[in-house]
């Protein structure tokens, strides 16, 4: 799995470096803390920024071809197979940037970022889907 991840954050790397891509707010937000939090050398900046830009142009890529499979003509089956499979790639896609992140961190810094800026998922959702795992006392417990 994590060499999978490698090769992606590799691949990624290469291809942000040809094109640029506006982050959105919350990945905006995302980079902040993670530069505040874990007090970021250039290098380490440089390179986050890298694979936040890749990963969204490559998002943006999926959610053009998640809308072209809306519109097909193709049955319903084939189409929430063919959107579930696009979800997927994306999911894949936000956890190698993190596992890529996580490998350009020092010890310290990656117990920052697993403790405050990407807590794990607690095992079941209690507060809904838009709750902030970071300050719910429930799960940084």
């Amino acid at each position: 799995m994590f060499g999978k991840c490698l090769i992606s954050a590799i691949i990624l790397l290469s291809a942000a470096v040809s094109s640029y891509a506006q982050l959105t707010a919350s990945d905006s937000l995302f980079v902040k803390q993670l530069n505040s939090a874990c007090e970021l050398n250039s290098f380490q900046r440089s390179a986050v920024d890298t694979l936040m830009q890749s990963t969204t142009i490559q998002l943006k890529q999926l959610d053009k071809e998640m809308s072209k499979v809306s519109r097909s003509s193709i049955s319903d089956d084939e189409k929430s197979s063919r959107q579930n499979e696009i979800r997927k790639q994306k999911k894949e896609a936000v956890e190698g940037r993190d596992m890529a992140i996580t490998f350009l961190l020092d010890d310290r810094q990656r117990r920052i970022f697993n403790d405050q800026i990407k807590p794990s998922k607690p095992a079941v959702l209690h507060m809904g889907m838009n709750h902030d795992r970071a300050n719910c006392n429930v799960c940084i417990k």
